[in-house]
């Protein structure tokens, strides 16, 4: 397996992770996984990470991941944002504001455009979290679709509403030829929050709400035994989460 891309097939879709580094936190190191997908003639990225403008010793590596994989950012041409934090939003654009992937729309649900268009908040977290997408996002207001969480964005690729992590924060569930991916996102950051699901509640503008989606999504993953993608963990993040008794785990693949 390349340190860099990861290449998996979903029914039709033939879809590639990408390592785009990792994010450093005081107790552990957070992957920053991103995944790609064609699907229907299109060229597709869930969020594109953290770019130049965050963490741009560890993090921020992307396109250098793409270009091991023949992939250009003129490539793509749809790029669904789970959330609008900066580590899942700063690669749209470079140090200078401007468009990096120049031929892409952006999908993202209007209830979460909403909080990125809102005055920050007392939240001093969150403001920061929030501070690029409002910054460089909001000017090219023209290039996004807003859209209901639940969006089938192209057959077989829908998004889930998974709210609490932020206001309009969803998953995106893959399914063709009988097989699925679950693309998780932010649902979970850490293996900790099997143990201790607030320990990362900072990370979440809602935390009540959050903690109460991340216990039904777990408990939903365990019972179904869905293939998962989860963005903060180890590359390539793919994986199932497992239940004993009380307990959830993660597998990886």
């Amino acid at each position: 397996m390349s340190d860099t891309a990861y290449r998996l097939t979903i029914g039709d879709f033939n879809c590639i992770i990408f390592n785009d580094g990792y994010l450093v936190d005081h107790v552990e190191n957070f992957g920053l996984n991103c995944i790609y997908i064609e699907a229907g003639g299109h060229k597709i990225l869930i969020d594109n990470g953290c770019g130049e403008n965050f963490r741009e010793k560890t993090a921020g590596h992307l396109l250098k991941s793409m270009k091991t994989a023949g992939l250009k950012p003129g490539d793509i041409d749809t790029i669904i944002f789970d959330h609008g934090h900066i580590d899942h939003v700063c690669g749209t654009f470079d140090k200078n504001g401007n468009p990096v992937f120049s031929n892409a729309r952006y999908i993202v649900t209007k209830k979460e455009w909403d909080y990125i268009k809102s005055p920050p908040g007392a939240n001093k977290t969150q403001n920061e979290f929030y501070y690029h997408a409002r910054k460089y996002l909001i000017p090219m207001e023209e290039r996004f679709v807003l859209v209901d969480a639940d969006y089938q964005v192209l057959p077989g690729i829908k998004m889930r509403p998974a709210f609490g992590h932020t206001k309009g924060n969803v998953m995106v569930d893959l399914m063709s030829q009988g097989q699925r991916l679950l693309c998780i996102g932010d649902v979970i950051h850490s293996r900790r929050e099997f143990a201790d699901p607030a320990c990362l509640a900072a990370f979440d503008v809602t935390p009540s709400e959050a903690i109460k989606t991340r216990a039904k999504i777990l408990d939903e993953a365990a019972q179904t035994g869905v293939f998962v993608f989860a963005c903060h963990f180890t590359f390539p993040g793919l994986g199932y989460i497992r239940q004993t008794k009380d307990m959830f785990s993660w597998e990886p693949i």
